[in-house]
């Protein structure tokens, strides 16, 4: 190891080192032993020794590590239904039962972790509002007044007492429409579990609390890229004031050429939009956005950012413990 350290020294590196490799090197290029070098380097010498101590603890470290499976050290992003989180645990999917030798038999041990989930199901709050919600987490929904919309594609499966996947911006529309003028109770279903979150933030507004997704902006890209036939609605429909009203965009920079240049326009107009008001919540000097039409101001010390969930795989020990 010693002698791979000095090995791996630079010869131009100009130092006390360096100098003791170059004549190392020209009496013998192929190596020597510890016996006969230690008599030539002074290791006590402090400028051979913080060189020596630095390289020898590097190679030791990659000297003790052992590949656990092949495989990058990129950070993995699992599919949906291969990893779900329960309550901030990690824990892979499996079946209450399993085979053995062709036989159904009970596996006891994913039967305790559910029975384990099921207790913390019990201990779960209620979320404080809509703001709180997780893209890729399930929800119970109890709505205790009549005021909702009949036609809301998740009513039935909250009148059948079952839990909603919130797994897309759609999904949580849908959920946002629901309840809007309701009195509604959300609870986290974590024995159906969840996916890794993405990217959100929340933040108090003089309206009230609301998270990324309910920017009025980020719900018009939303629709442009799951309904862009809506874009033609907009271009043969809209009037210049009902487009500053719903889309607070100035209409004098749109391309009404044909319906190509005026959906080129739209996007970049409504993107540009976007990074105002993301802007707004972050550094800028600007701490207003719009929210169902309404201008409404941010109290920035309000302000809670869930960077992205990853899974980085242990692909790798070392015989040291790091």
């Amino acid at each position: 190891m010693l002698l791979k350290s000095i090995i791996g020294t630079s010869e131009t590196d100009g130092d006390l080192l360096s100098s003791i490799v170059v004549q190392l090197n020209k009496q013998d290029r192929t190596g020597h032993d510890y016996d006969i070098i230690r008599h030539r380097l002074p290791i006590s010498d402090p400028a051979i020794l913080n060189k020596l101590i630095s390289n020898f603890s590097s190679l030791m470290t990659k000297a003790g590590v052992r590949i656990q499976f092949p495989g990058s050290m990129n950070v993995l992003v699992p599919s949906d239904g291969i990893y779900k989180i329960h309550g901030g645990k990690l824990r892979s999917i499996a079946h209450t039962q399993r085979y053995v030798e062709n036989d159904l038999i009970p596996n006891n041990e994913e039967i305790a972790e559910l029975q384990e989930l099921q207790e913390l199901q019990r201990e779960q709050k209620p979320l404080k509002g809509l703001h709180e919600i997780t893209i890729g987490a399930s929800y119970f929904v109890r709505i205790t007044n009549n005021h909702f919309n009949s036609d809301n594609p998740l009513l039935s499966t909250v009148l059948a007492g079952k839990s909603i996947k919130v797994d897309d911006l759609s999904t949580y529309y849908q959920l946002r429409d629901l309840l809007k003028g309701t009195t509604y109770t959300l609870v986290e279903d974590v024995i159906t579990g969840r996916d890794l979150a993405p990217y959100n933030c929340t933040f108090n507004t003089n309206k009230g609390m609301y998270m990324l997704w309910d920017l009025d902006s980020i719900k018009h890209i939303h629709m442009l890229e799951n309904n862009p036939e809506e874009v033609l609605n907009i271009y043969s429909t809209y009037t210049d004031e009902e487009i500053v009203r719903e889309f607070h965009i100035n209409p004098e920079y749109l391309d009404r050429t044909d319906i190509k240049s005026f959906t080129e326009s739209f996007k970049k107009l409504i993107n540009r939009r976007k990074q105002i008001e993301l802007n707004s919540i972050g550094s800028g000097n600007n701490n207003s956005v719009f929210i169902d039409g309404q201008k409404v101001f941010i109290d920035k010390s309000t302000l809670k950012v869930s960077p992205y969930e990853l899974i980085a795989p242990k692909n790798y020990k070392t015989t040291f413990g790091l």
